[in-house]
């Protein structure tokens, strides 16, 4: 299994980049998954009846006071309900490899990645970690109350905190203009995203790497904890996300 996930700001064009990667991904011979870190919450809301777009206010409550409420016992808790959903997958692709199927391999796309303890799931993983950015683009409602969030703080802290912390991803692409230029500007890097081609000339996969990696990891979420403590908590608001698109074949 080939794991890439996207960080970035909100509205910032992370569905609008997994929904380039998808069909590239399937023409080299994956099968694309997308999912997403909020996925398990949103699967409860949709047990509950909730979804945002028949009933967008209780969906957004709900998710909020029970998101609250799970990571007031644990941090991870989410994070683990993503990752046994991560297990299923890869428990699948072992049993399509061995039944000898031609293509059993998947490559799981998080477009959603907001919190470090996310991040360093991804260098559990060996996953491929993107960071996008709006460069010198204004992103909608910039100014936003909302933008204050805790769900905004590691984008923000990458973006304009100390530079080493932008060392814990492999590829930080600037998404500045339309979305043409942005599918122009990955498409020759999406073979080294899945693992068909290397990823050493950016970053060299090594124990000592990742050690460094995982501490700076860790600094990141004690950075980010702190600032919680000074900051009061704001209301969560919905992120503006693209449809997403599934290629013909594809799970």
């Amino acid at each position: 299994m080939k794991l890439i996930i996207i960080a970035g700001k909100a509205r910032v064009g992370k569905t609008t980049l997994a929904n380039i990667i998808g069909p590239k991904i399937f023409d080299l011979g994956f099968i694309p998954k997308y999912m997403c870190f909020a996925g398990p919450l949103k699967e409860i809301a949709a047990q509950k009846g909730l979804n945002k777009e028949s009933h967008p206010e209780e969906y957004r409550k709900f998710c909020q006071d029970m998101g609250a409420q799970a990571r007031e016992k644990s941090e991870d808790f989410w994070v683990l309900e993503f990752e046994s959903q991560l297990k299923d997958i890869i428990e699948q692709e072992t049993k399509d490899r061995e039944k000898g199927k031609t293509y059993w391999e998947r490559c799981v796309i998080v477009d959603d990645c907001r919190y470090a303890n996310e991040v360093q799931l991804g260098l559990k993983y060996d996953a491929t970690l993107v960071f996008l950015s709006a460069g010198v683009r204004v992103l909608e409602d910039h100014e936003g109350e909302w933008r204050k969030h805790h769900s905004e703080s590691m984008a923000e802290t990458i973006e304009n905190g100390p530079s080493h912390f932008r060392s814990v991803f492999d590829f930080i692409i600037k998404n500045q203009t339309n979305v043409e230029d942005l599918a122009e500007k990955v498409d020759p890097m999406i073979p080294a995203w899945c693992g068909v081609s290397s990823k050493k000339e950016t970053k060299l996969i090594q124990d000592e790497h990742m050690d460094d990696l995982s501490r700076c990891v860790s600094e990141l979420i004690d950075l980010l904890l702190i600032s919680d403590m000074i900051e009061d908590p704001r209301e969560d608001e919905d992120e503006e996300e693209d449809e997403w698109t599934f290629p013909e074949g594809a799970d």
